[in-house]
């Protein structure tokens, strides 16, 4: 009764295809987060924003990246990973798990840590996001915090 199917050649190839943007586009995104909160910071300027929900995608792009290669592997030699390949891309995948939970509170600790001795202030405002993914928005002032609530 079980018969072996398979997935045909664009079906393979598309699936790696969007692994790949998803893993890439994950890192590229968490970067340009971090460039974006680090320039803000560094250059005088009225707000800062950091973006809580960029931080989890490290992780996220290591785990599918590791999905990817141990199936390109499985894919490439029509055989199964050795164990040796087998526990490597499982640490690299339960690394890249502990990331997603690790990486976001230790940036936002260091990040408020810097910012508060720069004279920023934590601005309360108002969103519909859902908290762990919630931008978190420092200001040089009160005036600066309540104009932003404002809007």
């Amino acid at each position: 009764m079980s018969a072996n199917q398979q997935s045909s050649l664009l079906v393979k190839i598309g699936g790696f295809i969007w692994f790949i943007l998803m893993s890439v586009g994950a890192f590229v995104y968490f970067w340009f987060s971090i460039a974006s909160t680090f320039k803000n910071a560094s250059l005088p300027s009225n707000v800062v924003v950091f973006e809580r929900g960029a931080y989890y995608l490290p992780g996220v792009s290591i785990v599918l990246m590791a999905l990817v290669i141990i199936g390109l592997y499985e894919n490439y030699t029509k055989k199964t990973p050795s164990d040796k390949a087998t526990k490597i891309f499982t640490r690299t995948a339960i690394g890249g798990l502990l990331l997603v939970f690790l990486l976001p509170p230790i940036a936002e600790y260091t990040t408020e840590n810097h910012l508060l001795k720069k004279g920023y202030q934590y601005c309360d405002v108002p969103s519909f996001s859902w908290p762990i993914y919630k931008d978190v928005i420092y200001t040089i002032d009160d005036k600066t915090c309540l104009k932003l609530i404002a809007e």
